[in-house]
């Protein structure tokens, strides 16, 4: 009988100590396609996150096995996830446009506002708009044309 109790003491301490060995993330994300932008890998099901950190990318079940007590568990139900884009708050798209645009940010007056629009209507080819922007009347050097 001490023989099994032994037994049975031993295998408690080293299911806990394998269960002890797996650490808790304070984020877990599933159920749902999750791009990974990662070339090799480039989808998963689950992502572990710890102290702002990604500790762990790939199947669901595995990612769940981060759950703990004071996790924080989001469900995606099929959705997808993407990786987090920064924006400086540029207006892109706007940024994008000002590339097809003539620049007028650094004119100075009224005369330096003509010819470089005259300089856009020669490099322009017949038909085609013109469309500029950027210019701030109000910093000319010469403001009496305004």
């Amino acid at each position: 009988m001490r023989k099994y109790l032994n037994l049975a003491v031993i295998t408690i301490l080293v299911m806990s100590a394998c269960t002890s060995n797996q650490k808790s993330a304070d984020l877990v994300i599933y159920g749902g396609t999750i791009y990974t932008m990662d070339g090799n890998s480039p989808n998963a099901t689950g992502v572990a996150v710890e102290d702002g950190k990604i500790i762990f990318v790939g199947l669901e079940n595995d990612a769940k096995n981060f759950i703990g007590d004071s996790t924080k568990v989001i469900n995606l139900e099929g959705k997808t996830m993407t990786p987090g884009l920064i924006e400086s708050h540029a207006h892109i798209m706007g940024v994008g446009y000002n590339i097809l645009n003539v620049d007028l940010m650094k004119v100075n007056s009224y005369e330096e506002l003509v010819q470089v629009v005259e300089q856009a209507a020669q490099d322009t080819p017949e038909g085609e708009w013109i469309l500029g922007r950027g210019w701030h009347q109000d910093k000319w050097d010469d403001q009496s044309e305004s």
